[in-house]
């Protein structure tokens, strides 16, 4: 099977959901901690496409169950009824882009909150100081707040849609 084969077969959830954001994630961790630079250098092209999988798919599970479950119990973010969605979403594409758009966003929120503690911790285990240090943490963090914004504007529409 080639990788083409793979990819073709992964649905746009996938896409945007685990692959774009695990690949983000290991390219920007690449750029702001020596965390990768072990791993990356040793593997296949395929080996390298399931990380990067993997990685995507364990960002959206803490973003589901960690960053969500805290946007709700704060009142952020009201809860959706998964029933209503499902059975909404049948005859409803725009409300699947939406819902599809949300998640993204979620998972970036948690993408880039990963990123903002790993990079706390390789400054604090290497503490000398570095400007680009500072830059990327505090880059990182805005873009946690930018996508969690995102992720409850986008919730909103998605309310919007299910009520309509």
């Amino acid at each position: 099977m080639q990788i083409k084969d793979i990819i073709d077969k992964l649905s746009s959830y996938n896409l945007f959901n685990y692959l774009f954001p695990g690949f983000l994630f290991v390219i920007i961790l690449n750029y702001t901690t020596s965390y990768s630079e072990v791993l990356m250098d040793r593997i296949t092209v395929l080996e390298e496409i399931v990380i990067i999988y993997f990685t995507g798919l364990v960002l959206s599970r803490i973003g589901s169950l960690i960053i969500e479950t805290i946007l709700l119990k704060s009142s952020l973010i009201k809860p959706l009824n998964s029933k209503d969605y499902i059975q909404k979403s049948k005859d409803n594409l725009k409300l699947e882009i939406i819902f599809e758009a949300m998640n993204m966003y979620r998972t970036l929120a948690s993408m880039s909150l990963v990123l903002f503690i790993l990079t706390l911790i390789e400054y604090f285990s290497h503490p000398e100081f570095s400007a680009q240090t500072l830059v990327f943490t505090l880059t990182e963090f805005l873009l946690f707040v930018l996508f969690s914004f995102a992720y409850s504007k986008q919730r909103k529409k998605v309310l919007k849609c299910l009520s309509s």
